[in-house]
């Protein structure tokens, strides 16, 4: 496993990852907005995401949700804009008990997260394609962790409001 992501060697316990890097996305610290790549890379990573992440001492899921936290009751529903396998979404939930949404493009880390029981619904879409599928005000917060080098800077997804 390198910093970078799964590794692509053959012999590796994660044996749904690529081949090779897909074209458009070398590295996270890199980013990509080509979708297909994004989806390709996170599908072939989701079977070893929480472990690797947890190696690295990643803490930002962590600390969004406990700066989140106080801004929510109960009965408030928020959405993980790129939940991924679903680690916003538990920390959120080990602060309150609010219904969480997630939304992502890899179904592969879809699966993963749903494995965990933290969240209510489900929903597989790409960023890059507006609108979302949602009408507004849907939400008592969003949460979007790590997700904002996949997304082209001025598709409208990014909007002030």
């Amino acid at each position: 496993m390198h910093a970078d992501g799964p590794d692509t060697d053959k012999n590796d316990a994660n044996e749904d990852a690529p081949d090779v890097e897909p074209k458009g996305l070398a590295s996270l610290s890199e980013g990509s907005t080509d979708s297909v790549a994004v989806e390709t890379h996170f599908d072939g990573w989701a079977k070893s995401y929480d472990a690797d992440l947890e190696a690295w001492l990643y803490q930002t899921p962590d600390e969004a949700a406990a700066a989140l936290a106080p801004h929510l009751k109960e009965p408030d529903t928020v959405l993980d804009i790129g939940c991924g396998t679903g680690l916003f979404g538990r920390a959120l939930k080990r602060h309150v008990g609010c219904r969480v949404e997630g939304l992502d493009i890899s179904a592969k880390s879809l699966a993963a997260a749903a494995r965990h029981g933290v969240y209510s619904s489900f929903y597989r879409h790409d960023l890059q394609t507006l609108p979302l599928p949602f009408k507004d005000d849907a939400f008592a917060a969003a949460a979007c962790i790590g997700v904002l080098t996949y997304i082209e800077p001025w598709n409208g997804c990014r909007r002030e409001t």
